[in-house]
Parts: structure tokens; sequence; C-alpha cells
């Protein structure tokens, strides 16, 4: 997996496994902070190789800074801020989980957004005899045309998406899931390795590794000291 798809699936994970982190998120944005005109200016003004330098959204900077989280989820904060809920559902939990996948949905599906469809053909082959054409008949050339160019598109475009979601399924990327898994209990939710080890049935030095790994593959900023 490549470091978009490990942000993807941390971002999942971290909604499934540390909720009180979700909930914070929206708490601080209530009431809204942004209008609606000041979402649509700062789809204009993001940069996102660098957050932090185009005015963020004060929650969900705020609340990167709270949970010790990389610049990333900075980005992914504020689109889970600005997503609607898909279903008119009254429970806020449900609401705010709704909206926390379609952010990560979103930033998943703009990183694997296909490239245009496009095809050029000639109707008619140099030197062939010429025939009058109905309109009908020209469309039907056209068609069969663009079918074809159709479905190489297919096999050239979706195999990255299937290589991805298949990617998950695999056995060597399932230890993603634990390791993140303890990254967030250790990292956000306060809970000591050892105790972490312990829960596993592991070393403490397994857990100390896959922990400091996957906080360099994710880019999370270093440890806050504390007194």
């Amino acid at each position: 997996m490549n470091i978009v798809d490990c942000q993807h699936r941390f971002w999942k994970l971290l909604g499934d496994r540390a909720p009180d982190v979700l909930h914070d998120l929206f708490n601080r944005d209530n009431p809204r902070v942004w209008t609606h005109a000041q979402w649509g200016e700062r789809v204009n003004r993001r940069d996102p190789y660098n957050p932090r330098d185009h005015m963020p959204h004060p929650a969900a900077l705020a609340w990167c800074d709270e949970w010790g989280l990389p610049d990333w989820c900075l980005k992914l904060g504020e689109d889970a801020l600005h997503a609607q809920p898909s279903r008119p559902v009254k429970a806020k939990k449900f609401q705010e989980m709704d909206r926390w996948r379609k952010a990560a949905s979103n930033a998943i599906y703009n990183y694997l957004n296909p490239t245009p469809f496009e095809f050029k053909t000639i109707l008619r082959p140099p030197g062939s005899a010429y025939e009058p054409l109905t309109r009908k008949k020209w469309r039907e050339r056209i068609v069969a045309e663009a079918a074809k160019a159709a479905d190489d598109y297919f096999d050239k475009e979706v195999e990255k998406f299937n290589e991805l979601f298949a990617a998950f399924g695999k056995e060597g990327n399932r230890k993603f899931d634990l390791h993140a898994s303890w990254l967030i209990a250790n990292r956000v939710l306060g809970k000591q390795m050892k105790v972490i080890a312990i829960e596993a049935g592991v070393a403490q030095q397994a857990v100390s590794k896959a922990i400091t790994d996957l906080e360099k593959q994710l880019g999370f900023p270093p440890k806050r000291k504390t007194t």
C-alpha cells in the first residue's frame, strides 16, 4: 500500500477505534465557524501540500493540535466539517460518522480520479468507397467505435481501483490495521505500550517498533514532551 492508501485506512480506523476524537472535531465547530461562502473561498486557497499556509479552518486546526495529528488529517478534518450526512438521520453520532466517512471517501476518490475518457476515430478510412449514410447509420458507427474505446479504457483505468481495494484483503496488509490500532491506542488515547503489548499478547518491543514505524510512515509530528 502506498502512503495515500494508508492515510485513507488510518482515517477510517481512527473513527472506529477512537470515537471521542470524532466527536471532538464536530463539537469544536458548534455553532458553525464558517459560512457557506467562506467554505467556497477555502477551495481556492487550499494548498494540499501545506494546509497550514492557507488559512485552515480554526476548528480543524485546533483539533489536530489537540490530538497531535499530522497535517493531512487537518485537510480531512476540514472536509468532514464541510460534508453533509448522506441520509437525514437524527442521531448526532450517526451524522458525525457519516460525515467522517464521506471525507475519507472523497479523499481516496480524488486520489484515484480516472483520467478523462477521450477517443479519436476515422469513420471513413482513406481510400474507401463513398456511400451516402443516414443519420442513424452514422450514429451507429460512432457508437460502435466509442464502445470499443470504452472497453479499452475500462480495462486500463479500473484495474488500479481493483488493486487498491484488493490490497487491504491481503494477508501481508492486515497487519496495518493491527498496528494502526496500537498507534491510535498509544498516541491518541494515551494507553501505555506495555499495556497494549499485554492485551495483544506480544512483546512490548514489537509494539514499540510497529508504532514508531507507522508514525514515520503516516507523518506524525514528534510527541509533545510532558512535564
